[in-house]
């Protein structure tokens, strides 16, 4: 009995580097997951024991404020040794020696108000001191927040995760709740998306100001960050002045793209439970940040108490640093005073 025989599939050369490549690709990715490498700050010892005393002092302070909630004394005490364990570890961590990278405490002792001002992705705390120091000036107590891995080294921002940035704003809030029982926040860009975040966590927060807040960039292949941090680490940021580049890093993480991505997810995902008023503002012509995500953001704000947003005819994605800045910063103060 005659029996054909079964033909194989015919792969030309073409087709082999295809699989070949793919399958490097798949073992290279699997080995990264598998080995993983974290990034730890190794503090000296001598900064290992400030943040323990500090630690301590924090505790007993605590302590006193539970038996007396309402001296103002204490509750300034609490605030000062919180800020103080933060910029410790700002300076444990590698601060950049330029002054303006370190988070900053602006206190008003004529006001019962404050507000959290969150910096964006790759910046420092100095994006935001000018607008803390006009809001300090009009009647606010003002933590400007450094997020984890910013204002230091890069590479702490290569190996950190959007969970360790919200850590940092979770801080300022936990901070300022013993001194005031009226906080905002406000933030730059990615430092918007964690503002929402705070505020979803938070309903007791008074109102959130938005500042050039992404639901889309306008690179395109940042949403490929994902796969792309596996096989490069950094990318070029765009062109600095000499000023920015003592408080912005000059090239950008690539792992911390893809971590970008992860609280824009996120927040978005919860927009619809944000009752508390938002001010959005948004740049025409942002070159970071696709203009419509300000339509999304205000559409998705469907629980908010009051949303309103702003239009500026700029091509800069930090509004803080614009040549409308003035405007901004009155539209803010205008958006807190109202709410």
């Amino acid at each position: 009995m005659n029996s054909k025989k079964r033909k194989l599939p015919k792969f030309n050369r073409k087709h082999v580097i295809y699989i070949s490549v793919l399958a490097v690709i798949v073992v290279v990715i699997a080995s990264l997951l598998v080995f993983k490498q974290e990034y730890t700050i190794d503090y000296s010892p001598e900064y290992k024991l400030q943040l323990e005393s500090l630690g301590n002092q924090i505790n007993l302070l605590k302590s006193s404020y539970g038996s007396s909630p309402d001296n103002k004394t204490l509750q300034l005490s609490l605030l000062q040794k919180y800020y103080e364990y933060d910029i410790t570890v700002a300076k444990a961590s590698s601060l950049r020696p330029e002054k303006g990278n370190e988070p900053y405490l602006l206190i008003n002792n004529d006001s019962a108000k404050a507000i959290i001002l969150v910096h964006g992705f790759t910046a420092s705390p100095w994006e935001t001191r000018e607008l803390g120091e006009f809001l300090h000036k009009n009647g606010f107590t003002v933590y400007g927040v450094r997020l984890f891995g910013h204002g230091t080294e890069v590479e702490q921002l290569k190996f950190s995760e959007w969970e360790q940035w919200y850590h940092s704003v979770e801080y300022s809030y936990q901070s300022l709740r013993y001194y005031s029982p009226n906080i905002y926040v406000g933030g730059v860009s990615i430092g918007g998306s964690l503002s929402f975040v705070l505020a979803r966590n938070h309903p007791d927060l008074k109102g959130v100001v938005s500042m050039g807040t992404p639901i889309s960039l306008q690179n395109k292949q940042s949403k490929l960050a994902f796969i792309a941090k596996y096989f490069m680490d950094y990318t070029a940021a765009a062109s600095l002045t000499e000023e920015e580049k003592l408080y912005y890093y000059g090239k950008r993480a690539v792992a911390g793209v893809a971590e970008l991505y992860g609280a824009i997810n996120k927040y978005k995902k919860n927009l619809d439970n944000i009752n508390q008023p938002v001010l959005i503002m948004q740049a025409t012509r942002d070159p970071t940040v696709v203009p419509s995500s300000a339509d999304i953001i205000y559409s998705g704000l469907t629980g908010s108490k009051g949303k309103k947003i702003i239009w500026y005819e700029e091509d800069k994605h930090v509004l803080l640093k614009s040549s409308s800045k003035e405007k901004v910063f009155d539209d803010i103060l205008g958006f807190l005073q109202r709410n």
